[in-house]
């Protein structure tokens, strides 16, 4: 059979982008000898370059449709390369934009009028608690391409995600490590916590993170933190330590770094906490919503309740720094190795 052209459309969020790379794995596997190609934001673009899943990476930073110039610039990029078949992933109002400057690519999405279409509706009604990438990996099996499950020795035998192909060189870790009072790998490990979110997303932050950070010091569990730029203010005034390299954030790949030395994490619902989720490590996630029910599926949907406990409530307020503590001691006593 011929070499393929295979376009992936995946442009993001970042907590999205993380929860479909075993996916995006497992089409690597499938089309091994096919050219890839992803579609992305160039924001994510830079954390994905290293990435063994793609043969080349463009870029859509989403331009407003009355830029007309820039969309003419975006449909002459797509059409010049000529896709055999696209996998959408995104599945949106934006990437369906796309889909007739394709043709006449096949194209596997969630819109009726694609070649290979999937009902993801229906597929949740069925059963609401289905993970995020088990959805997609039933989307792409509509296009009769069955994904293998790649056995992974910390974060299971299926197809979730495993980002530690993304890490920076541990050897360079550990001074930030130790700037922060942090001490690294065998010697205890810390659980991070990740307190913040995206700007617009402030709701889904826990408010009690300064009192747990007490009652990890009552117990003599160190902790730290590793603000991203909209969380720099907001960790400041913890009294935790923020682990920074030469006082500005870390990137992608350094947070996933710090995984080994991690014991644990407590983390809002927000990319980094899923990036370390994906990264190996064990720990707690909170998430939020307005109803109890549709916040469980949320949790199951993710998928981080595969190496996660989740705690949902749709008032955080009700959520105790006690009910956090269980999980964390419980946690703590469980992963006695760092990163374990």
């Amino acid at each position: 059979m011929a070499q393929q052209n295979i376009l992936i459309i995946k442009l993001g969020s970042f907590g999205d982008i993380v929860m479909a790379e075993g996916v995006m794995r497992g089409l690597r596997a499938a089309h091994a000898r096919d050219h890839i190609t992803l579609l992305t934001e160039p924001f994510y673009a830079r954390f994905l370059k290293d990435a063994p899943h793609f043969d080349a990476i463009i870029t859509d930073d989403r331009p407003p449709r009355w830029q007309l110039h820039r969309l003419y610039q975006t449909r002459r990029n797509l059409k010049a390369h000529r896709f055999d078949l696209v996998y959408d992933l995104q599945n949106s109002r934006r990437s369906h934009l796309y889909h007739r400057w394709l043709a006449p690519a096949k194209i596997s999405s969630c819109f009726s009028d694609s070649t290979f279409y999937f009902d993801r509706n229906a597929a949740l009604r069925e059963n609401p608690h289905r993970a995020v990438h088990d959805l997609l990996a039933a989307q792409i099996r509509k296009a009769d391409v069955e994904i293998v499950p790649e056995i992974g020795e910390d974060v299971g035998g299926d197809i979730a995600p495993d980002l530690r192909w993304a890490a920076a060189d541990a050897a360079d870790i550990i001074p930030l490590l130790e700037e922060a009072g942090i001490e690294p790998e065998n010697k205890g490990g810390f659980v991070l916590l990740v307190v913040g979110s995206s700007q617009h997303n402030k709701e889904r932050r826990w408010p009690y993170y300064p009192e747990l950070i007490e009652a990890l010091a009552a117990q003599n569990i160190a902790c730290a933190t590793a603000p991203g730029p909209d969380e720099m203010e907001h960790c400041h005034a913890l009294a935790a330590p923020m682990i920074l390299d030469k006082g500005a954030p870390l990137t992608f790949s350094q947070l996933i770094a710090l995984a080994p030395h991690c014991r644990y994490v407590v983390g809002n619902d927000t990319g980094p906490t899923h990036l370390m989720a994906g990264a190996g490590t064990k720990g707690l996630a909170l998430f939020k919503n307005s109803s109890a029910a549709i916040c469980a599926a949320h949790a199951a949907r993710t998928g981080i309740d595969k190496t996660y406990d989740v705690i949902t409530c749709d008032d955080f307020k009700k959520v105790r720094v006690g009910e956090v503590m269980d999980y964390v001691k419980a946690g703590w006593g469980r992963n006695k190795g760092a990163g374990k």
